[in-house]
């Protein structure tokens, strides 16, 4: 696999063309990467091509509702947030098996906490997850 390049290295012109065009394209998706979604629809003619980083809050599930998600394939990384109180191993475990059901297919799937203390050991001793 070939990365792009500004100096070509190919002597076919459909492979310059073909540079060329994933140039353009690349650097219209730094540009803005809603704009390039919105090309990407209109050539496919599908209702939603989502393209980069998606982020989203309250994401519900079977067994509880994580604070927020940030996601792109292959990753996803779920966000429980406490600012009063400590964190608590039972609402960490119903999240855990709720990324067990959204996502049985082994992708990358994080949880993150943002806590001003992290969970003691004590909350986890004797708990189990299955």
């Amino acid at each position: 696999m070939s990365g792009l390049s500004y100096f070509q290295r190919y002597s076919q012109r459909e492979n310059h063309a073909t540079n060329n065009t994933l140039l353009l394209l690349k650097y219209f998706y730094q540009k803005s990467p809603k704009r390039f979604s919105d090309l990407l629809e209109n050539l496919s003619e599908d209702d939603a091509f989502d393209v980069g980083v998606q982020f989203e809050q309250q994401i519900k599930g079977k067994h509880s509702v994580p604070d927020g998600l940030i996601s792109q394939e292959p990753f996803h990384i779920y966000i429980e947030t406490k600012v009063g109180s400590d964190l608590d191993a039972m609402q960490l475990f119903a999240h855990f098996k709720t990324l067990q059901d959204k996502h049985p297919h082994g992708e990358q799937v994080y949880l993150m906490s943002l806590t001003k203390q992290p969970i003691s050991p004590e909350q986890i001793k004797g708990k189990t997850f299955t």
